[in-house]
């Protein structure tokens, strides 16, 4: 999966919300979103760092 092999936060701090969150969760997210019909071929995901 493309997700998994990005770098991880380079100074993560769990406080300041720098952590990385892993593809597996990641995909786990976008298939319920997807399942209740709120995501389709059509849509963008786009996630601006902000915690």
């Amino acid at each position: 999966m493309l997700l998994s092999s990005l770098p991880s936060h380079p100074c993560g701090n769990v406080e300041l919300e720098q952590y990385s969150t892993s593809g597996d969760v990641a995909a786990s997210w976008l298939a319920q979103i997807a399942a209740f019909g709120d995501l389709n071929e059509n849509s963008v995901v786009v996630d601006l760092g902000a915690g």
